[in-house]
């Protein structure tokens, strides 16, 4: 353990007693027990509402979660002589989600269910100064925008690609493959200008209502008969359906948009938290949308091209292999009358 990280350490109530390094962190055995050390760059106001949040899950018995720990001063964070900021907490140990198993992707539904029904805070004497990413309760139609601004991003790399002299054999292979997707994207971003959500975005912030942020299999684990949510950084005031439409879409690309394991993890988490029309509308709108098409084109276009070439060919190919199975589960599963 180098001397900066000893000297942040010192803050802490905390003997340790050996490190190693760890996927984005240090961890350290204590005589506590097992923290880590990483660093921290999204806005600090946020922490004292992570650690509540994080608290409120584990009283109410949903999971265990990996709690944050404050310096004797009462500081969610400490700086490096640099100014960058760095955040000590638990550690929890346990294998991942295993992503191709059925019966656990349907549990970590249930476990999501759970988290939405205690990841709320109302009171306004809490959160009035902390603040956390959102979505804007005022917009009518946030989804909408955020559609038009991924849209705009693919325009601008579709005439980046037509106007370059010297294409590569992936760049004319994703220029053949670019239009049924921005298509796609300009139709679904009119079929959600023709939405009213106000509604349950409004009850969203009405309520006090946060997810976790990035919730999918590398966040959940399994260890004998304990599970555990960790890594709420990304936690936002949000209405619920984004977090389970990331699980669902991560859990069906892995599986190649098998029926099963969509319609498992949809009726585990309804018998929890039923899903109100218009969330059942929002979910349908961000699945039909092109997001791991508008992924891979972003990664090609903000990458250094020459090295990722072969990895991103790979994935618009799985992309393309998926595209019936994907459109045949969302017919089947998601009609409007």
């Amino acid at each position: 353990m180098n001397d900066r990280v000893l000297s942040l350490l010192e803050n802490y109530d905390l003997t340790v007693l050996r490190s190693r390094k760890g996927r984005g962190a240090i961890i350290l055995e204590t005589e506590q027990g097992l923290y880590q050390i990483r660093e921290y760059t999204r806005r600090k106001e946020k922490l004292p509402i992570l650690e509540r949040l994080v608290t409120q899950v584990d009283e109410a018995g949903v999971c265990e979660t990996d709690h944050y720990l404050a310096t004797r001063e009462g500081q969610w964070y400490v700086q490096d002589r640099n100014e960058a900021a760095y955040i000590v907490k638990q550690f929890r140990e346990g294998r991942e989600c295993d992503i191709h198993d059925r019966k656990e992707l349907v549990y970590g539904a249930r476990l999501l269910a759970g988290l939405h029904r205690v990841m709320k805070i109302s009171d306004p004497l809490f959160t009035t100064g902390n603040a956390m990413e959102s979505g804007d309760p005022d917009t009518n139609n946030p989804l909408m925008e955020e559609f038009c601004r991924h849209n705009r991003e693919l325009r601008k790399v579709l005439r980046y690609l037509k106007h370059k002299s010297q294409r590569t054999e992936f760049e004319l292979f994703l220029l053949r493959e670019y239009a049924p997707y921005m298509e796609q994207a300009e139709c679904v971003a009119v079929m959600c200008e023709a939405e009213n959500f106000t509604a349950m975005y409004r009850e969203a912030a009405e309520s006090g209502q946060y997810i976790h942020g990035e919730y999918q299999y590398h966040n959940i684990l399994f260890a004998d008969s304990r599970q555990t949510v960790i890594n709420f950084e990304n936690a936002m005031q949000e209405t619920r359906v984004r977090d389970l439409y990331y699980y669902l879409r991560k859990a069906m690309e892995k599986n190649d948009w098998n029926e099963a394991v969509g319609i498992g993890i949809l009726e585990e988490y309804e018998k929890i938290n039923a899903l109100e029309d218009q969330e059942r509308r929002n979910l349908f709108l961000r699945l039909l949308y092109p997001d791991k098409f508008r992924k891979i084109v972003n990664c090609y276009f903000n990458g250094p091209k020459s090295l990722l070439s072969g990895k991103i060919e790979e994935k618009l190919r799985v992309l393309l292999e998926q595209q019936k199975a994907r459109e045949s589960f969302l017919n089947k599963h998601f009609f409007f009358g």
